[in-house]
């Protein structure tokens, strides 16, 4: 009898296939009569994850995180955008401080 890492290690190869062949993964899971399903859409690159028992919905893409309620109401909008202009700004910040420090040093020796 397979232990818990074999079945976890053939579940996750034929999910593997799954998603090289139709590039979309739908998994359910009920545990203590709560439901999860689980939907990853490499096509449109998102995740959406919906809780059956409270009816909210996670997307996760590449745009940013939604959460959205049973009525299709947004509740979260987090845009990655922001976060990365931000995270941009400071590299280059960065690189400039390292120029600068670089252009400096040159200059004393010349």
């Amino acid at each position: 009898m397979p232990n818990q890492k074999e079945k976890n290690t053939d579940f996750s190869e034929s999910l593997k296939e799954e998603f090289e062949k139709t590039g979309k993964i739908h998994i359910e899971k009920d545990q203590d009569g709560k439901k999860v399903v689980i939907d990853v859409n490499k096509d449109s690159k998102t995740v959406n994850v919906n809780k059956s028992g409270d009816g909210t919905n996670v997307k996760v893409g590449i745009t940013g995180v939604k959460v959205n309620d049973k009525d299709g109401k947004s509740i979260v909008n987090i845009p990655f955008i922001p976060i990365f202009i931000f995270a941009f700004c400071v590299l280059g910040g960065l690189l400039f401080f390292i120029y600068k420090i670089a252009e400096l040093i040159i200059s004393a020796f010349k």
